[in-house]
């Protein structure tokens, strides 16, 4: 900015973007910079707009800034005054007087824009610029990047705060809005803590972030004004309140599907007026913005129900992965996590029961089998069919939560959900249920090296299964005696179980349950050294697991793959497989895979400081999830740490 008004020929400079976003601070940033100052000197000028909604009024007001003397033709004057010499006119909030009289404000901006040795700026709330003006290039404001909101943020709340552990929590909540990082820095003066300060806020919200009742120091005042604005239809002002409790933003497929038509030029209003803006190919708001909207527009209850049902019918594609279509609701569903979380913990008011008994499902899984979400979420739902007393459905969703754990390797936590689980099942009458977590059960003591218990639960669930015609559940035990088998070195018989499995899971047209089949007659193969099979399997596999949906299983043949390349010598091939394994555990936070993927990695290495590292984080991997028999292995491998 300060280049643009210093140069010999200034052109006019629009400072585009939303409420809170900084504009006013830029231009009076600028107008103090020395060098500018040295240019004008006291022909500098900064006039408010705020509350300005005649153009004959800004007339007025840019008069009396610039010391017009009173007379017939004050305008007149007043432009004759501006071209005396180098000078340099910010217009602050223009959009006030440009939205009363479009073509009275831009006139005056053309007026002015023509004015030999005028330096012109105008702050403008939103996209759009005013029309009739040659305008610079200049780049739409935009919130601030994590290290400038940093110091942005210590420079007001005290250096000191550097050092508090709430620091980067309470940026995130900020989202880099320059008032809102302002006046939560100045809040942060009066509380021991940020963690003290994080409290307020969830209780509080934008009632924090108040020091007065202008613009500048309340931020619920700065985006009423952009609420106001006449552009905002019945439809923009539809979104606006349906984009406040969606913190994940909205897509184009989505925004199409609840505003069929009317939805792009809703958002388009959206984003003129400064309120929302597209990011990742998103509709979406700045966090603080979002808050402040929930608080002034809440949804009426015909538009909050219809978008929750919407989004809670979405959550139901996660009961897709592990099937063929899987990989498809993956790309669906993951960049609405936030959204899906989000939605269904607010629609356990409760939605209709069945509905999101569904959607609950469907979100559990998609945690399960991709490692994202928090399952305090999947909690609050069952703590609602608990209130409810619909203990069928509460066992099914404490039993998805025991999945989630199982997957992330709590295999305590997972034990304890599955046998609260088994309780309730057992309960009502719900012989499949009941059976699904007898077989986790015996996952568990499988993990944990537990053979002769793997086996009894197997085949306790195995006779349950086959009493009640359930050909999946039947094959999936059998597969799971077939896992026991290899790990007891019995390959003849895992060998036999895995292909009785495998044609069962072909015969209900279950991918993943083929997939895990294929993988494991690919483990057997590698024991015969028959490397070519063997790769041949993990093959087949892999593209399985991918249209499944199931990170795990993928990574798991790609670490295989690696195995492979690793005894055929080639140390290069099986480092860029570990290598990817390791990222794909990572992704969805298996601690046990991803310990044993940094063990394999540790042993390609020479000795030094890299190596150290693998070892190192490996061994925190199984400590995390208290399995201290794999951290004696790791101690025998490489070497127990040295204290202190």
């Amino acid at each position: 900015m300060v280049a643009g008004v210093l140069d010999a020929a200034p052109r006019p400079i629009a400072v585009r973007g939303g409420p809170g976003i900084g504009k006013t601070a830029l231009t009076v940033t600028a107008l103090r910079d020395p060098r500018v100052a040295a240019r004008f000197g006291e022909r500098r000028w900064f006039v408010e707009c705020d509350g300005v909604t005649a153009v004959e009024s800004l007339h007025g007001q840019i008069a009396l800034s610039v010391g017009a003397p009173l007379g017939a033709d004050l305008w007149r004057t007043t432009r004759i005054l501006l071209g005396h010499g180098p000078a340099l006119l910010v217009l602050d909030n223009f959009e006030t007087p440009w939205r009363a009289d479009h073509q009275q404000a831009e006139a005056l901006l053309s007026e002015l824009s023509e004015i030999s040795g005028l330096a012109l700026v105008v702050s403008v709330r939103g996209s759009e610029r005013p029309l009739g003006v040659r305008w610079r290039e200049f780049a739409e404001v935009q919130s601030l990047e994590h290290a400038a909101a940093r110091e942005a943020f210590l420079a007001i709340a005290g250096s000191e705060r550097s050092l508090d552990p709430a620091l980067d929590d309470v940026l995130r909540t900020l989202d880099g809005v320059p008032l809102a990082l302002t006046l939560m820095a100045a809040a942060a003066q009066s509380y021991p803590t940020l963690e003290r300060l994080l409290g307020d806020w969830r209780v509080r919200r934008t009632d924090v972030l108040k020091r007065g009742s202008h613009r500048t120091l309340n931020l619920d005042v700065s985006i009423s004004l952009s609420l106001s604005n006449p552009k905002m239809s019945d439809a923009a002002c539809e979104l606006v309140s349906a984009l406040g409790i969606l913190p994940g933003g909205i897509a184009d497929v989505d925004l199409d599907a609840l505003w069929p038509t009317i939805g792009n030029g809703a958002a388009s209003v959206l984003k003129a007026v400064g309120l929302a803006q597209y990011r990742d190919g998103r509709l979406q708001m700045l966090a603080p913005i979002r808050e402040s909207i929930r608080g002034q527009r809440v949804p009426d209850d015909q538009l909050r129900t219809r978008v929750e049902r919407y989004y809670l019918t979405l959550c139901r594609r996660g009961r897709e992965l592990g099937q063929g279509g899987g990989g498809m609701a993956v790309q669906r569903l993951e960049p609405e996590i936030v959204n899906l979380e989000t939605i269904v913990r607010e629609a356990c008011r409760p939605e209709p029961p069945d509905v999101l008994a569904q959607a609950a499902e469907g979100l559990a899984i998609l945690m399960r089998f991709r490692g994202i979400g928090s399952p305090e979420t999947i909690e609050s739902v069952a703590r609602t069919f608990g209130d409810l007393e619909r203990t069928r459905d509460q066992g099914e969703i404490i039993r998805r939560l025991g999945d989630i754990a199982l997957a992330r390797s709590a295999y305590q936590q997972a034990r304890k959900r599955y046998e609260e689980a088994s309780s309730m099942c057992r309960r009502v009458g719900d012989v499949a249920g009941e059976a699904s977590c007898i077989q986790s059960l015996g996952t568990i003591a499988l993990e944990l090296s537990e053979m002769e218990q793997a086996t009894a639960r197997y085949e306790e669930a195995l006779l349950m299964c086959r009493a009640i015609g359930d050909l999946l559940g039947e094959a999936n035990c059998i597969r799971r005696l077939g896992d026991v088998a290899l790990h007891l070195s019995d390959d003849e018989q895992a060998g036999s179980r895995c292909e009785e499995a495998l044609a069962m899971y072909r015969a209900v047209g279950n991918v993943l349950g083929e997939a895990n089949c294929i993988q494991d007659l690919g483990t057997l193969a590698m024991r015969r050294e028959e490397y070519e099979e063997a790769r041949a399997r993990f093959e087949a596999a892999l593209p399985m697991y991918r249209i499944s949906g199931d990170v795990l299983g993928e990574a798991n043949c790609i670490l295989r793959l690696g195995d492979i390349a690793l005894a055929q010598f080639d140390r290069t091939q099986a480092r860029s497989k570990f290598e990817i394994a390791l990222l794909l555990f990572e992704r969805i936070s298996h601690p046990y895979s991803i310990a044993s993927t940094l063990r394999r990695l540790a042993r390609l290495l020479p000795e030094g400081a890299e190596k150290a590292a693998h070892v190192a984080r490996a061994r925190a991997a199984c400590e995390a999830i208290d399995r201290e028999d794999r951290v004696a292995a790791i101690d025998r491998e490489f070497g127990r740490p040295e204290s202190g």
